[in-house]
């Protein structure tokens, strides 16, 4: 029978730790991630991406075209990227739902975070993204509340 932590690599996968974009030494070694951990930084790097900033996937990345090319106001440009990274997020297969997408200036994430300081002069925003990962397997020893996990997400976005 294998652990959880086991079964949360396997589904939601490993790799190397990242900080800021910067690989992580530990003791003179590469820093690794697997589970959660690695589903939300994957996210995080997904959505740090430009759309088809990835040469080897032009797919890969968040869409930032409407935002750029367009002179919307900044409520509809948010509603505009608000949609877009609800469709980036939902390509990745190790997500099951897209709960809640909030900007740092919406009332509820003000209201969640009351040292937040937004800059609505800016054409950025940090973004707080609430989901739900694929369930795990579960194992005949946990419970089955065990699968109701939920993922939050912190993303700069700029535009």
């Amino acid at each position: 029978m294998s652990t959880r932590a086991e079964r949360e690599r396997a589904t939601y996968g490993f790799g190397l730790a990242l900080d800021d974009g910067d690989l992580v030494l530990t003791d003179g070694r590469l820093a690794e991630t697997s589970g959660l951990a690695t589903l939300r930084q994957d996210l995080q790097a997904l959505l740090a991406t430009p759309l088809a900033g990835d040469r080897l996937d032009v797919r890969y990345g968040l869409d930032l075209r409407d935002a750029l090319t367009s002179a919307l106001p900044r409520h509809l440009v948010k509603e505009v990227l608000r949609m877009n990274i609800v469709r980036t997020i939902a390509t990745d297969r190790r997500v099951s739902t897209i709960e809640r997408v909030q900007f740092d200036d919406d009332p509820e994430f003000l209201a969640a975070h009351p040292g937040a300081r937004p800059d609505p002069a800016t054409r950025s925003a940090l973004v707080e993204i609430t989901l739900t990962p694929v369930p795990l397997v579960l194992s005949v020893s946990e419970p089955a509340s065990i699968a109701d996990t939920r993922v939050q997400i912190l993303a700069d976005v700029r535009w």
